[in-house]
């Protein structure tokens, strides 16, 4: 695989992942080696999120994109999608970052475009 998962929250509908990309020299831009994904199962697709800012106060992380914001722990998450403020995703951060082939599939295709 050309990328490696740094962090994958999950719930049944929505899956939120951060990846670095393994085929760029260390040296590439951030934006460019680090990318936020958002997979929504309801309807198979994957759309890359488009970074701001982070803030980290451990425990607690937090990641704004254009698409909405991202708070989680080490256990736990919730996703505020921007187009519908009112819906909250709660998510569960799970430790062993294996994407299920399907996923890895969509993701490594996602790359290659």
């Amino acid at each position: 695989m050309n990328f490696r998962v740094l962090f994958l929250l999950q719930s049944s509908a929505l899956t939120i992942l951060e990846i670095q990309r393994l085929d760029l020299p260390a040296t590439a831009p951030k934006g460019e080696l680090y990318r936020w994904l958002r997979y929504e199962a309801t309807n198979e697709t994957l759309t890359a999120l488009d970074f701001v800012h982070m803030h980290s106060a451990p425990p607690q992380e937090e990641r704004q994109f254009r698409q909405g914001t991202l708070a989680f722990s080490a256990e736990t998450g919730t996703f505020q999608p921007a187009e519908d403020p009112a819906a909250v995703y709660t998510l569960t951060l799970t430790p062993s970052l294996e994407l299920p082939p399907s996923l890895a599939a969509q993701v490594a295709k996602f790359l290659a475009a």
